[in-house]
């Protein structure tokens, strides 16, 4: 309706952690961790006793620094084509068995498994996050 918002209540939040997410210089999102311990009063209900500013705060603006103080802007030339060209480090033990596994399936003597597994070692991988893409014998198909 192009009208401002109406402030009618004021939040205390006290956490161990929290992020900001900002989006064009507005705070759209703040995720408190640590179990947060909050309090939401209407304004015209703000008990006596309630502190109004963070206790031991003090805003120091002469010592911010200014962006140039903090980023660097000047860009390096870059280094792909050096970095690129250095050699590629090899893996003999893997090399090796990986070319003992091309040899045994040549000849027949080598199937990667396909055995299904038990309902409880499925459910005790998901448990750790792995997610088991075989079929389960009920519900859809993974």
């Amino acid at each position: 309706d192009g009208e401002p918002p109406q402030i009618t209540d004021v939040g205390f939040i006290e956490s161990g952690d929290c992020s900001f997410y900002i989006e064009g210089k507005q705070v759209v999102t703040i995720v408190y961790r640590q179990d947060p311990v909050w309090n939401l009063y209407p304004i015209d209900k703000l008990p006596a006793d309630q502190e109004l500013f963070l206790k031991g705060f003090r805003w120091e603006g002469a010592r911010r620094p200014s962006q140039r103080d903090v980023f660097d802007r000047r860009i390096r030339p870059t280094l792909r084509a050096e970095k690129s060209a250095l050699p590629h480090p090899s893996f003999p033990l893997r090399e090796a068995l990986e070319q003992r596994k091309k040899s045994l399936s040549e000849a027949r003597r080598w199937s990667d498994r396909t055995d299904q597994v038990d309902a409880a070692t499925v459910e005790w991988m998901r448990s750790l996050g792995y997610e088991v893409g075989q079929s389960r014998e009920s519900g859809p198909a993974l």
